[in-house]
């Protein structure tokens, strides 16, 4: 009598190769993908001497107004 592999085990050795294949991929893929990055933050810039931000328009140019946390005084 031979030790000859049951069809099943070669059944179930097949879909183990191709998992463990499947599964390097997957890691490979993770692996490599780009990190993330998080939008930079709009923030006033305040002039610590005048307590005065900095404002910016297409219209008036950038100036030194009252801060009032509209989008022209939002800079990133």
């Amino acid at each position: 009598m031979t030790n000859k592999p049951l069809r099943t085990e070669i059944v179930i050795n097949r879909a183990i190769g191709s998992l463990a294949s499947v599964a390097s991929a997957l890691v490979l893929s993770v692996a490599a993908a780009p990190i993330a990055q998080a939008a930079p933050t709009a923030t006033p810039m305040k002039n610590v001497a005048s307590g005065k931000c900095l404002d910016g328009s297409l219209s008036q140019g950038v100036r030194l107004n009252a801060c009032n946390d509209t989008a022209y005084q939002r800079w990133s």
